[in-house]
C-alpha cells in the first residue's frame, strides 16, 4: 500500500468514525434478534442481537461489519458495545416469554476496566435477570487472556450471566481456551454445519465436538442451520442447540413481540384443547365404567343388598329342643298376648 492509498484509507477511517459518533448521538442504531433453538425440548432458549443501520438507505456508508472495523480501530468500540448491550436489555425485559438475550463482546470490551461494571448497570437500569444475558466471547478475545479479563468474566459469570465461546473451530482456536476457563456454552463455526451433508470431516467435527461438550456439562450450538438436512446431521450428532435462516430470520423488536404475542395464543389454544380432551376423557370413561357397573347388576355407588330370606343358607344342624328342626319364625303380624 503507497502512501497516497494510506492516507485514503485514513480520510476513510476518519469520516465513518465521524458518522458513529452522530449515530449514537442520533440513535441511528437499531437491533435484530436471531432466534438460538433448543432442540431439547424444540423451543426458543435465547435470541442474539445484531446490530443493524436504524436510518434510511441513503445515510448508509458503509456495511456494518466495516463499521465495527472502524470501531476497533479508532476505540469506539467499547461506546458500541456498551449501547448494544444496554439496548438488548432494555428489549429483552420487554418479552413475555423470558428468552435470553445474546449479546457479542469486543476484546476491546473486555480489556476496559469497567466492563462489569457497565454489564451490570444495563440489567439494574432494565430490571433484566443476570440469567437471561448471555455474553458470546469471541476466541480472539481469549488469546491473551490478562488476568483483569479473567477477572471481569469471572464477576458476571458468578453473578448469573452465561458466557459462550463464539466461533469456535474458526481463527485461532484452541482447546487451551476451554481448560483456562468455564464457559456455559460453545458456538460452533457456520461452515461445519453447511458443509456436513457433503462433507464427511465436517460431519466427523460435529460429532467431536459435540461428544467434547457432553464431557465438559456444557451447551453446544450449531450455527449456520439453514436446511433440514443440516438439522438432521446436527441433532444426529448431538448438539443441544441451533441456529440459522431455518428457524427465523433477524428481525426488529416489534416483529419479536408480535411472534411473542402469536406463539402464546397459539399455546393457549393448545392447552385449551388439552384440557378440554382430558374432560372429555373423563367424562366418557365414567358413562363407560357407570355402563359396565349396570350391566353388572350393581353399581359402585349403592351399599350392597343383603340376601333375601328365602336366599340365605340353611344350617346343616338345628337345635336339639326341636328335633333339628328350626323354630318357626315370629309372625309379626298376630297380636300379643294380654299383660298378667
Amino acid at each position: 500500500m503507497n502512501m497516497s492509498d494510506e492516507f485514503s484509507l485514513l480520510q476513510r477511517n476518519e469520516h465513518l468514525s465521524a458518522f458513529l459518533r452522530l449515530g449514537l448521538q442520533e440513535e441511528m442504531f437499531r437491533l435484530n434478534y436471531q432466534d438460538i433453538h433448543s432442540l431439547i425440548n424444540d423451543r426458543t432458549a435465547a435470541r442474539e442481537a445484531l446490530l443493524r443501520w436504524g436510518g434510511s438507505d441513503q445515510a448508509i456508508p458503509c456495511d456494518v461489519e466495516t463499521l465495527f472495523d472502524v470501531a476497533e480501530t479508532t476505540g469506539r468500540i467499547v461506546e458500541l458495545g456498551g449501547k448494544i448491550i444496554d439496548w438488548a436489555c432494555r428489549d429483552a425485559a420487554k418479552w413475555a416469554d423470558r428468552c435470553a438475550v445474546a449479546v457479542n463482546v469486543s476484546p476491546h470490551q473486555l480489556l476496559a476496566g469497567d466492563f462489569a461494571a457497565q454489564t451490570f448497570g444495563a440489567l439494574a437500569r432494565h430490571n433484566l435477570p443476570a440469567e437471561r444475558l448471555h455474553l458470546e466471547i469471541t476466541e480472539n478475545a481469549m488469546l491473551v487472556p490478562t488476568r483483569e479479563v479473567v477477572e471481569q468474566l469471572r464477576l458476571l459469570r458468578h453473578a448469573g450471566v452465561s458466557l459462550s465461546l463464539d466461533d469456535f473451530g474458526s481463527g485461532y482456536s484452541s482447546l487451551r481456551n476451554l481448560q483456562r476457563f468455564s464457559f456455559d456454552a460453545i458456538k460452533l463455526d457456520r461452515c461445519f454445519a453447511s458443509h456436513a451433508p457433503y462433507d464427511y470431516k465436517s460431519r466427523e467435527i460435529l460429532s467431536a465436538v459435540a461428544a467434547l461438550g457432553e464431557r465438559l456439562g456444557i451447551h453446544i450450538i450449531a450455527e449456520g442451520v439453514e436446511t433440514h438436512e443440516q438439522l438432521d446431521l446436527v441433532r444426529a450428532a448431538g448438539f443441544s442447540h441451533a441456529q440459522g435462516f431455518l428457524f427465523s430470520h433477524p428481525r426488529g423488536q416489534e416483529e419479536v413481540l408480535d411472534d411473542i404475542a402469536r406463539d402464546r395464543a397459539r399455546r393457549e389454544v393448545i392447552r385449551k384443547a388439552e384440557i378440554i380432551d382430558t374432560e372429555s376423557f373423563r367424562r366418557n370413561w365414567r358413562i363407560s365404567a357407570e355402563a359396565k357397573v349396570i350391566v353388572g347388576g350393581f353399581r359402585r355407588d349403592a351399599p350392597p343388598k343383603a340376601p333375601a330370606a328365602a336366599d340365605k343358607p340353611r344350617r346343616s344342624g338345628g337345635s336339639r329342643r326341636s328335633g333339628g328342626r328350626r323354630p318357626p319364625p315370629l309372625d309379626e303380624s298376630a297380636p300379643s298376648p294380654p299383660a298378667g
